[in-house]
């Protein structure tokens, strides 16, 4: 590649998107997981709003990564319209814009 290419592997980040998205998933279920009360005796209502608390961080973070993976799959696909609308050009097949 010389100097101010730009190489994309679509194939690549599709996997990533999608990568984040199954792990987005599997890290709310363990946030819903985390949605109890526990018998801890008198420390019962502080260990409960620890770990509410930690439910609602690990719920936001998956809620992040499930951004990240649409953010990503929408940059993906905008980089292969981009793309086949450049190569039409090259082609003489595309109107020009």
């Amino acid at each position: 590649m010389s100097e101010g290419e730009i190489w994309v592997d679509a194939a690549v980040l599709t996997t990533v998107a999608t990568d984040l998205t199954s792990e987005g998933s599997r890290v709310h279920d363990q946030a819903c997981r985390l949605d109890l009360t526990p018998d801890a005796g008198r420390s019962s209502d502080e260990t409960a709003r620890a770990i509410s608390g930690l439910a609602t961080t690990v719920a936001g973070m998956a809620e992040h990564l499930g951004t990240v993976a649409s953010t990503l799959s929408e940059t993906i696909a905008g980089y292969q319209a981009s793309d086949a609308r450049g190569l039409e050009r090259m082609n003489g097949t595309g109107a020009a814009p």
